[in-house]
């Protein structure tokens, strides 16, 4: 029902807040914002902003709170806070402001003007606003969109809000995107001015509708940029100027609402390239707005007449099954008018206030406001109340009703078996019915303004912000229970049975007992956000819907029990469903049902010991007898029926009592028969079959059986249901189960069984789910649903597909559709074989068809009847048109056109009438001409048999090669016979893939000149027979190589290497590998391989020795064979590769490496060291480093690398266990190491006298020469005195040194740094 009321005024903008029961509107005249607010149906005109000149362009209330933007043709912005009554403005722009946009949660306003000025204000909790960012584009600027986080905010909670924006720029065609950081760059461009731009946050992409009609869509990048995806030009058939035209969006899908001032509506599903005209009255009218709700599917349109139109939008099911087009897959059927709301002035602007609550139309002397009162209904126990009218209720059961006027506007309805309560918002009227509801009587009427309130049997409560009152039926009242203020205020509240559980607005359940004079508190718990309340008729259990950790919408079922202090939860994620309401069965107290955001309604069952078991699930809107129904929420259970409020496009509203799936056809059964059924269905779920037909053990209803079948074919249970078949004695379901044995799947059985239950659409969920399309083919046909089979056959059974026609085809015959037959036929390839003279019925009609038709297997059939009665033109026709070239060279070859038939034959290249022309020739004894035409049909082996007749023996050979295998050995065999041409006969057999017998032949008939060439073919797999027999002819001939390479096919390799060393060939690494054979083999010995090695030893072959010596495991020769060939690289590769198994291969290698010049190859000298190590020789690394030691010395006379050097090779030797000998060369190192020391020491100082007195200490030691050269010492002192002008001493030192060391090279220890000419 919608309700006006006119708020009388001259307003130019409103604004309706999407939370709050506020709105706002701009005055015309004084540029002053009027807040209005509701308070229980009265208009109250609230504190205004101040006047001034400049008058409102935009406002737009905060997305969470009481703050309202504003802004003023002067430039001006400023938020007022309607709780504080404060108007806080922040800097001015300086011109006309075009767009206000707040992000969503409010923490950001964006501001923009006609010049491009964007300014980015940050508002903080009480609306004080102040400016972050600014920006300055090339022109206006008339829409901003905020873009939301892509991460979900479970991953996301801890970072700032995502504050990036779209700003549209229209008469440019651009769009630019922009942040709170000073960011702003071009996003994208169109080629025309943008009319309306959509943010589809759930694809993260843009749609754009240009001036030119062109529907673009955009994905948006990471950086903002504008990716086009897909261009769809929209048609302007309907349409008057685009700048008429008003555009309102639908959906994220593409569809769109145009109007452009006629009298229609054009909806268009862009994507899907589909239109729909909606008329709205008379053409003369002209639709002036239009606007989109999209939590309820709806969008308002107004027009000149003073009307105001609502359209409500169906959309199409999430999961479309296989079938043929429906009235409700056109677009057109998707919308269906709802109302048509009269005014008396014309609509400027419409807008939907709140969450689609309320309609506010704007005309030119007032506000219409349309509100959407809810129907107010309640059931309990069979007993249903419903409001009629704004003060009427009608109360029934069964037959029986009872209308009753309260007087006053009714805001909410309670009842029980004897009594119910209407509130209208100031108070509660308590009034008592009989059982007959043959009157109706005030009890009391209470002064309460309590919006929730309940009846539990003879008490009547009523919830406020921290408190519950409880009254009887006689309005006194009884006791009162407070909550606490740090619980918050009550929000949810249920009674049964003497027990009261209320939910606060911090999410605590509290339980109460009522059954003493003053309620008793049982239990306090903090759960999950809740978001509905129900208690069991015991009052045992309480259920509610909840939240889950970081989601935003209601995913769990909880049930608390009040006896076991225990939770049970069913979690609804799998289904994709959220709970909205909650209710429990009447009748047993273990039911509970469930209504989801999905249009379903699910079954549970509640116990102690199992928990929350799933019963069914059942879509409440699904089609009855091919309509869909049109059910409101979900108000109460009192099985066997769920009672739902009539949808929104039922004429009136009313309560209707549904069947639950388990009792349809079962509306009037008994209540023992109900409990029975139930009882069944309860211990069938937790899998007590024994419990479960005891139950029923007294039930003979046969409809009651059936049901319980079904029940049980759903839960998949066959075993059950086949003893549910049995007790009512469907011998057919049984028996064709009983056909499918025990090797079916309990699916597949579950099908048939719901095949003869007449369960279409369990069947079709069972072939579908276990992808038996086959089956579902054969299921529709039978049930004469052919498009969904045709469907099904073209899509997923395409084996079928022919055969699905060919039945279509026969079904359509049966029902006398003869040109749909013929369709079908064609389609299923199937017209000839259905006896076309049956099909047709005419001769005349067949002929006219054949010759229309395209079907060349009907043709063909067509020129065959016509050959029959003689007709031999009209069929050749006919073969021609049908592409059967042989059949027309067959009539030309029996009517003597022989040559006709050549050329036909030539021309088609149809190997049947080549042959049909050979077998012309053979039957003329033609015979050369019939072997031609056999060639051409590829039919060799009639031709050679025919050249093998008449001795044509070139033809024979030219033949037999273009043949498959079979003829050439045929022919070759011929030959072989023949004796003649024993050559050809040889190159056929190898040919045909018989080398063995090609060779044998050319022994025999001694054709060795063929016989080199087939050698070279021979493999492994050839008699070694023949193999020996071919190498022996190779030897005879001094053809060793080739010998050799034949005794290695045949797997003789010692034959083979002996013959290379008496004959010494020469092995090469091919020969070499042929001789190695394969690791399985006898032969491949080691002895055998060391044989190979040392031959190649003999050649000089090192790199093959080396290969074959490390094959026979010899890794140490394989290494030796490597030193001779000198490749120092395969040296060093080799010991890395060998040297970790065989320690002495890396002593062998650092022992040749020292032979080069390691001096100068940092890489030698590397190698050396590490395989020393590696090698753990530390004796010969000792004497490695005693050598480059010497090298320093001598070469380069560096004394402290050599002292280095020196020092590694004492800790070396120093590793070596103990020996004499070791001790006395590492005692002899360290003496020379301290020498060195001594010597590097006196080189180092700066003290003449110092160093003159430590190499003259040095020179006495007797093993001197042994570590430092007495040369090097002398050489320092006379440096030393000559650089200090003692030239005597110089002298006699040098004297000294000549003496001591004669035959010493002077200039080569002296370094003269001036010319000592007295030398």
């Amino acid at each position: 029902m919608w309700v006006e009321r006119t708020v009388d005024g001259s307003y130019t903008l409103t604004a309706s807040h999407q939370v709050f029961d506020i709105m706002a509107a701009a005055n015309k005249e004084d540029g002053s914002v009027s807040i209005l607010a509701d308070d229980h149906g009265s208009t109250i005109l609230s504190t205004s902003t101040q006047h001034r000149d400049a008058h409102v362009v935009g406002i737009l209330w905060h997305p969470s709170k009481r703050l309202l933007a504003v802004g003023w043709s002067s430039g001006t912005v400023g938020v007022w806070s309607d709780t504080e009554e404060v108007l806080r403005e922040g800097a001015s722009h300086g011109c006309t402001i075009t767009c206000l946009e707040w992000n969503t949660t409010g923490t950001r306003l964006i501001s923009c003007d006609v010049e491009g000025e964007v300014i980015v204000w940050k508002v903080d909790l009480r609306g004080k606003i102040s400016s972050i960012c600014q920006y300055r584009l090339k022109a206006a600027v008339s829409r901003c969109l905020f873009r939301r986080p892509s991460a979900p905010r479970s991953e996301n909670k801890h970072l700032p809000e995502c504050s990036s924006f779209f700003l549209t720029c229209p008469s440019l065609g651009k769009v630019f995107y922009a942040d709170d950081m000073g960011r702003c760059s071009e996003s994208g461009t169109t080629k025309a001015k943008i009319l309306s731009i959509k943010l589809l946050d759930a694809k993260d992409e843009i749609a754009i509708i240009s001036e030119d009609l062109v529907y673009s869509q955009y994905t948006i990048l990471q950086d903002g940029k504008m990716n086009l995806e897909n261009e769809i030009k929209i048609s302007t058939a309907g349409f008057n100027s685009a700048k008429d035209m008003k555009i309102s969006w639908v959906d994220d899908g593409g569809i769109v609402a145009i109007v452009s001032g006629t009298s229609k509506i054009r909806v268009l599903d862009v994507m899907n390239e589909e239109s729909a005209m909606l008329s709205c009255g008379a053409d003369d009218i002209s639709i002036n707005s239009i606007t989109y709700c999209p939590t309820k599917n709806m969008f308002a349109v107004g027009s000149t007449s003073g009307s105001v139109i609502l359209w409500k939008y169906l959309p199409p099911p999430a999961t479309l099954k296989m079938k043929g087009k429906t009235e409700h897959d056109t677009l057109a059927q998707r919308w269906q008018m709802l109302a048509n709301l009269t005014i008396t002035d014309v609509p400027d602007t419409i807008i939907w206030g709140g969450s689609g609550t309320s309609l506010i139309v704007q005309t030119k002397n007032s506000l219409k406001i349309f509100e959407e009162e809810k129907v107010c209904c309640a059931t309990h126990q069979g007993y249903s109340i419903l409001q009629l009218a704004t003060s009427v209720v009608r109360i029934f059961k069964g037959d029986a009703i009872l209308e009753i006027d309260v007087q006053e506007k009714i805001r909410r309805v309670a009842i029980s078996n004897s009594i119910f309560v209407v509130s209208t918002g100031t108070s509660l009227q308590i009034f008592d019915f009989p059982e007959d509801l043959s009157s109706a009587r005030l009890q009391s009427s209470i002064n309460s303004d309590s919006s929730l309130m309940c009846i539990d049997g003879q008490l009547v409560l009523a919830a406020y912000a921290q408190k519950v009152d409880v009254y009887s039926m006689t309005g006194a009242l009884k006791s009162t229970l407070t909550v606490g203020n740090r619980d918050g205020a009550i929000r949810f509240m249920a009674a049964s049975n003497n027990t009261l559980a209320i939910v606060t607005a911090k999410d605590i359940l509290k339980v109460y007992d009522l059954t003493r004079r003053e309620p008793r508190f049982i239990t306090s718990k903090s759960t999950q956000v809740i978001q509905s309340l129900a208690i069991n008729k015991a009052g045992t259990l309480v259920a509610y819907t909840g939240i889950a950790e970081d989601e935003d919408l209601c995913n769990y079922i909880l049930v608390y029990s009040i006896e076991k202090d225990s939770f049970f939860s069913y979690d609804m994620r799998p289904f994709g469903a959220n709970p909205l309401n909650i209710t429990w069965g009447c009748m047993d107290q273990r039911i509970l049902v469930c209504e989801t955001s999905t249009q379903e309604i699910f079954t549970f069952f509640v116990s102690f010991e199992h928990g929350i078991l799933l019963h069914n699930r059942y879509n409440k809107n699904q089609e009855v007898n091919g309509k869909p129904s049109d059910l409101g929420f979900l108000i109460g259970v009192s099985m066997p029926f769920h009672f739902f409020l009539s949808g929104p496009t039922a004429a009136t509203a009313s309560i209707i009592a549904k069947p639950a799936p388990d009792f349809v056809g079962l509306e009037t059964a008994e209540s023992n028969v109900i409990s029975a059924i139930i009882e069944f269905c309860y211990q069938v779920d937790i899998d007590n079959v024994d419990e479960a037909f005891k139950a029923l053990n007294k039930v003979e209803n046969d409809r009651v059986w059936r049901n319980l079948a079904k029940i049980c074919v759903k839960k998949r249970r066959v075993e059950v249901a086949t003893v549910c078949l049995c007790n009512i004695k469907h011998a057919k379901a049984v028996h064709a189960l009983r056909r499918v044995g025990i090797e079916g799947s309990a699916e597949l059985k579950a099908a048939i069984l719901a095949i003869f239950l007449d369960m279409n659409e369990e069947v079709e969920e069972i072939y579908e789910k276990t992808k038996r399309y086959d089956l579902l083919n054969v299921f529709y046909q039978e049930s004469g649903q052919w498009d969904k089979a045709l469907d099904v056959a073209t899509t997923s059974d395409r084996i079928n597909l022919r055969t699905t026609y060919v039945k279509f085809g026969r079904y359509l015959m049966d029902t006398g559709d003869k040109s749909g037959a013929i369709a079908a036929f064609e389609k299923g390839q199937a017209l000839c074989s259905q006896n076309p003279q049956t099909v047709f019925g005419s001769e005349t009609e067949m002929k006219s068809y054949a010759i229309d038709s395209r079907d060349k297997n009907l043709k063909k059939w067509w020129a065959q009847y016509e050959e029959t009665r003689g007709n031999v033109a009209d069929a050749m026709k006919f073969y021609d048109e049908a592409g059967d070239h042989l059949s027309i060279v067959r009539l030309h070859c029996s009517s003597g056109r022989i040559g006709k038939a050549i050329e036909m034959a030539n021309r088609s290249g149809n190997p049947a009438a080549a042959y049909h022309i050979a077998r012309y020739y053979e039957r003329e004894n033609k015979i050369s001409d019939a072997i031609e035409f056999y060639g051409q049909a590829k039919c060799f082996t009639q031709a050679i048999r025919l050249a093998k007749e008449h001795n044509l023996i070139n033809q024979l050979i030219n033949l037999a090669l273009q043949g498959n295998n079979d003829s050439m050995m045929d022919v070759a065999n011929y030959l072989e016979q023949s004796g003649a041409n024993v050559d050809k006969a040889i190159t056929l057999y190898n040919r045909a893939g018989q080398t063995a017998k090609a060779i044998e032949l050319c022994f025999q008939a001694r054709e060795f000149h063929v016989l080199d060439e087939l050698a070279q073919t021979l493999g492994p797999d050839t008699d070694s027979e023949l193999l020996h027999k071919c190498a022996r002819f190779y030897m005879e001939n001094d053809q060793f190589e080739k010998a050799v390479g034949l005794l290695t096919t045949a797997k003789q390799y010692r034959d083979g290497l002996s013959l290379c060393i008496a004959k010494n060939i020469i092995m090469t690494e091919e020969l070499v590998d042929k001789l190695g054979g394969s690791g399985e083999d006898s032969d491949c010995d080691a002895e055998f391989l060391t044989r190979v090695a040392e031959l190649c030893m003999q050649q000089k072959s090192y790199h093959l020795a080396c290969k074959k010596f490390s094959q026979a495991g010899d890794k140490v020769k394989a290494m030796k064979c490597l030193l001779k060939s000198g490749d120092t690289d395969r040296i060093i590769f080799f010991a890395n590769v060998s040297g970790p198994k065989q320690k002495e291969i890396y002593v062998i290698a650092a022992n040749y490496l020292q032979t080069l010049d390691w001096r100068n190859n940092a890489n030698v000298m590397k190698a050396i060291i590490t395989f020393y190590t590696k090698a753990r020789a530390q004796e010969s690394l000792a004497s490695f480093y005693d050598s480059c030691s010497q090298v320093e010395i001598d070469e380069y006379q560096n004394y402290e690398k050599a002292l280095g050097a020196l020092k590694e090779s004492a800790k070396c030797l120093s590793k070596v266990k103990d020996s004499m000998a070791m001790e006395e060369k590492l005692k002899s190192l360290m003496t020379r190491v301290a020498y060195i020391e001594t010597f590097v020491a006196a080189r180092a100082s700066s003290n003449p006298g110092e160093m003159v007195g430590i190499c003259d200490q040095l020179l006495r030691e007797p093993e001197i020469d042994k570590a430092v050269r007495a040369g090097d010492i002398y050489a320092l002192m006379i440096e030393t005195h000559f650089s200090h002008g003692d030239l005597a001493k110089a002298r006699e030192l040098l004297g000294e040194m000549q003496a001591r060391t004669a035959s010493m090279n002077l200039d080569y220890y002296l370094v003269c740094h001036t010319e000592i000419h007295w030398f």
